[in-house]
């Protein structure tokens, strides 16, 4: 079912009025490891740079009650690998893969669902 814009624009609006950002950042990891911004924009365009790259995102303390969509930008088949920070894997995207995570503090958790 398709959705009304006007719900869009409404539900944009509303999140602009509640201090959303809606800017997004492009990052290329160099085919190494990359480290996130302190105070990233919503929306990460990472592109892993020629290889598997890791994508370390900061200490959950310091992203409490945030959101971020990070995207795979990778024009090959390329590996982004995104980390807490004691580098354990919260999950691998593959080339035009992404995921919407949710920090409350202390945790990362994916927002997702599973295919029908």
């Amino acid at each position: 079912m398709p959705v009304s814009p006007v719900v869009n624009a409404d539900m944009y609006g509303a999140m602009w009025r509640k201090g959303w950002k809606f800017e997004s950042l492009a990052l290329d990891a160099g085919a190494g490891t990359l480290a996130c911004p302190s105070d990233p924009p919503p929306v990460l365009l990472v592109d892993p740079g020629g290889g598997a790259a890791n994508f370390d995102l900061p200490a959950e303390a310091d992203l409490a009650n945030q959101m971020l969509f990070v995207v795979n930008t990778a024009d090959a088949a390329e590996a982004l690998t995104v980390r807490n920070d004691a580098a354990g894997t919260i999950i691998a995207l593959s080339q035009n893969e992404s995921v919407l995570i949710y920090c409350d503090g202390t945790s990362y958790f994916l927002l997702q669902g599973a295919a029908a």
